[in-house]
């Protein structure tokens, strides 16, 4: 019997040694996992605070960049369109840093374009609002807008072009792009309704050849109409001929066709609308010093209204003055009877007047070989 609890008194000490050492051992595992626990947790709520930071950050980015667009469409309102362009601009440097836009960011970032565009075209800058307005098309492309977007910026360069520089082919062009490539946009509509405005003020085109001496190639000669009121422009192929339209003149008005080409000496033709189809004589260009570049254009005038009948005319003014002037002292030439004048000058800055009509001097950087119009 002594023996029994003997053996009893001792096992049940390795029992409780047992349960203490297992008590332990779970002590510690539950101390690593709490550890651990509280580690995972730490990283957990780093990482929060540092999402939050990222989001207070890009919201305070945001608000900043609200407060910016509404400086610059202020400025914008009052006419002070470089100060606004300045403006807008910090703006589109802030989200350049930025990969990813949220629907907010994006909506401000195309306004901020669309805005800038709109002050270039008010300051008669039309390619460089055209210019703006592509960057929104090139940052489609690579997702960072999406593709509505993309086509309603198309149908709003064609607008600048049909309505503020009443460039019509230009505006023909981007129409016709929308149609081409995305016939099934909610543009679409308003692209086909804009082609059939311009079409309805064609009321003639001009028609002929262009030769470069001594080349197979005659690519490139730029032919520009111009009527007093618009200008529109088209590139000869390799073959050197051109048809380009001329829209709402009065028949008997002057229509001035500039043939020119960096490099050449420029054909300026006066022309009497008169039929609906203008066939000119070919047309020969030559090639001339480049060292020097050349400014040319036509001294004219325009009428516009009548009470019985709407009419749009313009005459070239003969003996006008035009004087460039630079630092090294002023070149001059005179108007012919047609209103067209020339001049050859070496590379520099020039003031550009001109009398006995007296207009703000035009500043006119010009370049050796390159040729600068300038209507005046």
């Amino acid at each position: 019997m002594k023996r029994c609890r003997v053996l009893f008194r001792y096992t049940g000490i390795w029992v409780v040694i047992g349960i203490m050492v297992e008590a332990l051992s779970l002590w510690g595992c539950q101390r690593e996992v709490t550890n651990e626990g509280s580690e995972n947790q730490i990283r957990q709520t780093e990482e929060m605070v540092s999402i939050d930071d990222k989001k207070s950050e890009k919201e305070n980015l945001l608000k900043s960049n609200w407060e910016l667009y509404a400086k610059g469409k202020q400025f914008y309102r009052i006419g002070e369109y470089k100060k606004a362009i300045d403006v807008l601009e910090k703006i589109i440097g802030n989200y350049n840093k930025i990969s990813t836009l949220n629907l907010d960011e994006k909506a401000l970032l195309e306004n901020t374009y669309f805005v800038i565009a709109s002050c270039y075209t008010s300051l008669k800058d039309f390619s460089q609002a055209e210019a703006e307005l592509r960057k929104i098309i090139a940052q489609a492309k690579k997702g960072r807008f999406d593709l509505d977007t993309a086509i309603k910026t198309h149908l709003q360069i064609g607008d600048i072009y049909r309505s503020q520089a009443q460039d019509y082919l230009k505006a023909l062009e981007e129409y016709q792009y929308i149609i081409d490539n995305y016939p099934d946009s909610k543009y679409v509509e308003a692209a086909k309704e804009n082609i059939k405005e311009i079409n309805d003020r064609k009321v003639g085109e001009i028609y002929g050849k262009v030769y470069l001496e001594g080349k197979e190639s005659h690519e490139g000669v730029r032919i520009t109409v111009f009527d007093g009121f618009s200008s529109h422009n088209i590139e000869t192929k390799r073959d050197g001929f051109f048809n380009i339209p001329f829209f709402e003149i009065t028949k008997g008005s002057d229509v001035f066709l500039f043939v020119t080409k960096n490099g050449y000496l420029p054909k300026v033709i006066d022309l009497k609308y008169k039929d609906v189809r203008i066939e000119i004589p070919p047309i020969s260009l030559k090639p001339i010093d480049n060292k020097k570049g050349i400014i040319t254009g036509v001294c004219f005038s325009t009428t516009e209204g009548g009470k019985l009948e709407f009419r749009r005319s313009t005459v070239g003014e003969s003996g006008i003055q035009i004087e460039a002037e630079s630092e090294k002292g002023k070149i001059s030439t005179l108007s012919n009877s047609s209103g067209i004048y020339t001049l050859i000058l070496p590379p520099g800055e020039y003031a550009l007047n001109s009398s006995p009509r007296v207009l703000p001097p035009q500043k006119i950087i010009v370049k050796a070989g390159k040729i600068d119009l300038v209507n005046i």
